[in-house]
């Protein structure tokens, strides 16, 4: 005969599965038919399975094949890092709140400190900055120790997707945009310095190499294009040509990013079960499958990548319905973890972003939160309350040690690990 903690279990699982794929008329036969049981099993309601019934399953599955077993086995001897526990000490005090930024939907958020150009001096000052692409086509600059916005750039004719900061020339911007294009700036100055109109669809990410050497773009046209340094460029004035382009992909490209030691990219892209891993020095593209059975079943998309602190892994966080994420290791099929638990649905965008210590990563659902995910424990810890709409954007601030956030309720909130008041140090 089964246990009350088994049967509570069963009980749980098949609730969230019928909840999960809306049969709601099962489910509410269910809870009829099982009130008693879940009247004296409160549990049942409060507390949902760390992984869904599914997933179970198909573990279950592959747990019958002998090679399966064993190779998970060798697997798991180098993912032993993994489960060294962080320190618990990570952002989830809400800080700071700028509410005055944008008028319309905020879709990305990041630090940077940036040389400005004092008009009245004709000096550059220092100033750690708050830079935002919003719906309303603009870039905003705005600083951490006032408050102030100080900077608006309009070099965009639709919303602003994607921002990022030469690794080397911390006033060199790079944007890409809803309307197609991506722009170089330099924002000390406010001058556009190149623009590039290469793409058919919105450019959903553009992207330094962490040596600079190269960026890339990524669009719903399936394509990433590469982009080298120019012959004409200098050191004090570099400037970007096309170089290649990779693709068409299965379907829209969703999201890439750089591996932190290789010249290479790894896509992930709509209607596709694999990972693209594209060596940008030789031109071969290496996949790897998703599924951890290997079959080519397209159940889920891989909507945002990164790479770990310490290199070893990519993080993907998908569009599941179970709100899954898989950190595989770099270069394989491998899946060293799973996670589940966030709210998602086909419509969410999902975000993460890696707490340095590489212990925790934190992940936006479709329930206006940001989630905590601890590595070691496998599950979600902790939930960070504030916002009004959904989370679009997520930045991790190493050397102030804040967490910045921002979404459809039009604010950017900061993050911090104690009640350390505003953060413009």
């Amino acid at each position: 005969m089964s246990s009350q903690t088994t049967l509570a279990d069963a009980h749980a699982l098949v609730l969230q599965f019928l909840r999960l794929n809306s049969y709601t008329h099962s489910l509410a036969v269910l809870q009829e038919e099982a009130s008693e049981f879940l009247q004296n099993n409160p549990s049942v309601l409060d507390t949902p399975p760390e992984m869904p019934l599914t997933q179970i399953l198909d573990q279950l599955r592959l747990s019958g094949i002998t090679d399966k077993i064993q190779g998970m086995d060798l697997e798991c001897d180098q993912d032993t890092d993994l489960n060294i526990k962080g320190n618990g000490r990570y952002p989830r005090l809400a800080v700071q709140e700028f509410a005055m930024i944008h008028a319309n939907n905020i879709l990305t958020v990041r630090t940077q400190t940036i040389p400005i150009l004092n008009t009245w001096t004709q000096q550059l000052e220092i100033v750690p900055a708050l830079v935002t692409g919003a719906a309303d086509k603009t870039v905003k600059l705005t600083s951490l120790v006032t408050g102030e916005t100080f900077r608006i750039l309009e070099h965009h004719q639709a919303g602003v997707l994607s921002i990022d900061f030469h690794p080397h020339h911390p006033e060199l911007m790079l944007t890409s945009s809803m309307d197609m294009t991506t722009a170089l700036i330099n924002v000390a100055t406010s001058e556009t310095l190149q623009t590039w109109r290469d793409h058919s669809k919105y450019v959903v990410r553009a992207l330094f190499a962490p040596d600079a050497t190269t960026f890339v773009t990524a669009s719903y046209d399936r394509t990433v294009i590469v982009y080298k340094l120019a012959a004409s460029t200098t050191p004090d004035s570099p400037r970007y040509e096309k170089q290649q382009v990779f693709g068409p992909f299965a379907g829209p490209i969703e999201s890439f990013c750089y591996l932190s030691d290789q010249p290479t990219i790894v896509v992930g892209t709509r209607g596709d079960n694999y990972l693209h891993y594209v060596d940008l020095d030789t031109g071969a593209v290496t996949r790897y499958n998703m599924n951890a059975n290997g079959d080519d079943w397209i159940s889920f998309t891989a909507m945002h990548l990164s790479v770990s602190p310490d290199g070893r892994y990519l993080l993907c966080s998908t569009d599941d319905r179970n709100g899954r994420l898989i950190l595989f290791g770099i270069r394989s099929a491998r899946q060293a973890r799973n996670f589940y638990g966030t709210p998602t649905d086909e419509f969410s965008m999902p975000r993460h972003c890696w707490h340095p210590s590489g212990k925790y990563f934190f992940v936006t659902g479709g329930d206006w939160k940001i989630h905590v995910f601890d590595v070691a424990q496998g599950k979600m810890v902790d939930e960070l309350v504030g916002h009004k709409a959904v989370v679009r954007g997520l930045w991790y601030d190493a050397e102030r040690q804040v967490l910045a956030s921002c979404g459809f309720d039009k604010t950017v909130r900061l993050w911090a690990c104690d009640e350390e008041g505003e953060v413009g140090k």
